[in-house]
């Protein structure tokens, strides 16, 4: 069963490009999230109050099936609760199971006098000479203002504008990137020599320390920041391999080139060691995510969508 058809089953309409719907006065959205290497449907309500941890259990064990909660104006305000479906599944049978979950989960929320919200998630307020309409932000589905909603749109292209003026600013903030990442190899470095190995979790300090003075240069937070962070990280990682398998290999009187001819087996060691250090650079650059991807760029893409509603 395609989407379409699993959403036209579900009495879904699309707005803004998501797959939305109002039950029992019950606001929510349907996706996909990604979950490892496949994707998996997921119903989304944006709650008026938290749902907090032992209440999501409750939820979890009344739907029978996987809940989770988010965060969007508040920690865990969001609950996400996904249908038991799979793709080898009967159309039949994928659709019996969504709008089960769909009505167990809104009756079950219903029981605890949980809510969706009800004002405008920009502004908190009621407006008396204004209604809230219902649009799709960042894959929910919200009331809003149209006066609020506009002026969401203009805020976020004005910070887009305003950082833009920052661009003076990149060439330091490059340098200092690189610097950053070049002070993240300390922590390896001392470790080394107070204990004569190499900790490969201390890779992840490499993409920290280059955000971080990105950062403190104070250029533009936008998209291609990403790739700057991400690219000085590793480079800085594939210096310290080459100077450090250099190293053993000047110990021994030889090249790198030249160890790896006289010592074959050298070269798997190599390989392994440096697979485990692109390893956890990549977790630092996963932990480093926040800042990097948070961009003003990106937000202003989240707002506009918005305004074409």
């Amino acid at each position: 069963m395609s989407d379409e058809l699993l959403m036209q089953g579900l009495h879904l309409e699309q707005i803004g490009g998501e797959y939305v719907g109002l039950r029992d006065g019950y606001r929510f959205s349907m996706i996909k999230v990604s979950m490892g290497y496949v994707r998996l449907y997921a119903f989304v309500f944006v709650m008026q109050t938290p749902i907090e941890e032992s209440m999501r259990k409750i939820i979890q064990k009344a739907v029978h099936t996987t809940c989770r909660i988010g965060g969007f104006k508040q920690r865990n305000d969001v609950l996400y609760v996904f249908p038991n479906i799979a793709p080898i599944q009967k159309a039949e049978v994928k659709l019996q199971k969504a709008e089960t979950a769909l009505t167990d989960a809104i009756t079950t929320l219903k029981s605890f006098s949980f809510r969706t919200l009800d004002h405008c998630f920009v502004c908190g307020e009621e407006k008396s000479e204004e209604e809230t309409v219902n649009r799709t932000f960042r894959q929910m589905y919200l009331p809003v203002h149209p006066s609020c909603a506009k002026e969401l749109v203009q805020s976020a292209k004005q910070a887009v504008e305003n950082e833009g003026t920052k661009t003076k600013n990149l060439p330091f903030s490059l340098l200092l990137g690189a610097l950053g990442a070049l002070i993240g190899l300390v922590p390896i470095f001392l470790g080394m020599l107070a204990t004569g190995s190499v900790y490969a979790i201390l890779y992840a300090a490499i993409p920290i320390a280059a955000m971080a003075g990105y950062k403190a240069g104070k250029a533009p937070k936008l998209a291609y920041a990403t790739a700057i962070v991400i690219a000085l990280s590793f480079l800085a990682m594939l210096f310290f391999e080459f100077w450090l398998w250099t190293s053993i290999a000047s110990e021994a009187g030889l090249t790198l080139a030249g160890l790896i001819a006289e010592y074959p087996d050298t070269t798997p060691l190599i390989l392994e060691d440096l697979g485990i250090s692109v390893l956890f650079t990549a977790i630092g650059v996963y932990l480093s995510w926040r800042f990097i991807s948070g961009t003003v760029d990106k937000n202003a893409k989240a707002a506009e969508t918005i305004e074409k509603q």
